[in-house]
């Protein structure tokens, strides 16, 4: 399932809409921009739901760093960057302990070991990066 940019009606942004029954289909369709590749999808093996869990990562990445993970100009470099590399983060920027563990958990390579496997979407939203999102406000559009 693919993540979604959009301005609903009411002018809410939807990030990705996951239907329950997504959960256990696997697919080989390749549709990400090149530096939201996940090793998956390198390797040609399918890929699960787990895959929006790193899209998420990819995005919240990018927003609090200004650059997607493992970016290169160079396409060869992303892909060896994404099979082999750590993810690493950039100095000049100053991320929080806990946001470091929440994107380190959702940009897992391994989909088996990727956050959100175990227990889905509450294991991300009950994340201690998370604590001061009030997500009842957030769904009943208050705020």
């Amino acid at each position: 399932m693919m993540i979604i940019n959009i301005i609903n009606y009411y002018s809410y942004f939807k990030l990705c809409h996951i239907h329950p029954s997504f959960k256990e289909t696997v697919t080989n369709i390749y549709f990400y921009k090149i530096y939201k590749i996940l090793i998956e999808m390198l390797l040609k093996v399918g890929h699960t739901y787990t895959v929006d869990y790193y899209c998420l990562g990819a995005l919240l990445f990018e927003l609090v760093t200004g650059l997607p993970p493992y970016y290169s100009h160079n396409t060869d470099e992303i892909y060896e960057s994404i099979l082999s590399e750590d993810l690493t983060f950039p100095s000049h920027v100053k991320l929080s302990t806990d946001l470091k563990h929440l994107l380190r958990g959702l940009l897992t390579k391994h989909p088996l070991n990727r956050m959100g496997m175990q227990h889905g979407i509450k294991e991300i939203l009950s994340h201690p990066w998370l604590k001061n999102v009030n997500l009842q406000d957030i769904y009943n559009k208050k705020i």
